[in-house]
């Protein structure tokens, strides 16, 4: 479960690819955001955990505390509670900042799959509203583990296709490519493992960890989902458009 944090802060990469309508040469530009969203992320997100880890000095009670982070913070102020809550408001806001840009791609993900007629309803998830000129609000959350099988079934098609068999684009990587593939693919089935642990031991119905069923009801809804319309509806985007 300590792994949820760093995987959080590194998901929903394919946020910038949803906005391949509105981006300018988005064959060159959108590995571009790729490449540096995750190096400016490795690089703060590790500065903050340094400071962090150096100012978590008393740990019990950080694993005790509600609220670890602003216990962190207290502790690392000596127990200055004005400045640490001073520096939880600033994460607060951090948060509000991001969860807008959350919104914002999960609107505009359903938005650009409703217009290829992915969803149910989706001549109507497909317009814009024309009063505040905004996408349709999705109301679909992908968790880390659907994220990781998205696009590892992804990849398994690529290599199953023929990585020599697709057009290469400016981001091209022979070896790399393949190997960051496997990587992917290898830690994806790790995580569905260690994802499903449950949380504690002994094990009861209250505290049990049911990502497991969730992941299980996903494919029979999916299937169900493509069999009785998205295989009639669903049209593939023509990558000339995108040029």
């Amino acid at each position: 479960m300590s792994l949820n944090g760093p995987n959080w802060a590194f998901s929903c990469l394919d946020a910038v690819t949803h906005l391949v309508d509105e981006i300018p040469n988005p064959r060159v530009n959108i590995p571009k955001a790729l490449l540096v969203t995750v190096t400016l992320g490795s690089f703060t997100g590790l500065l903050t955990g340094f400071a962090l880890f150096f100012s978590a000095t008393d740990l019990e009670s950080v694993f005790t505390s509600g609220t670890p982070s602003l216990q962190i913070f207290s502790n690392a102020f000596s127990g200055n509670t004005a400045a640490a809550i001073a520096l939880q408001i600033l994460v607060a806001c951090y948060v509000a900042g991001a969860i807008v840009g959350v919104h914002t791609w999960q609107s505009r993900m359903a938005w650009a799959f409703s217009k290829d007629k992915g969803f149910l309803f989706h001549s109507r998830m497909s317009r814009l509203a024309r009063s505040r000129s905004t996408a349709f609000n999705a109301l679909i959350s992908a968790g880390i583990l659907l994220q990781y099988l998205t696009y590892s079934a992804s990849i398994l098609c690529l290599l199953s296709y023929g990585r020599s068999n697709i057009r290469h684009g400016p981001f091209w990587f022979p070896r790399l490519g393949y190997v960051a593939n496997i990587v992917t693919v290898a830690w994806t089935f790790i995580s569905l493992v260690f994802y499903s642990f449950p949380i504690y031991l002994p094990v009861l119905t209250e505290q049990m960890n049911y990502v497991s069923c969730v992941i299980i009801g996903v494919f029979p809804y999916a299937v169900g989902y493509w069999a009785l319309f998205g295989r009639n509806e669903f049209e593939v985007p023509k990558a000339q458009d995108y040029e």
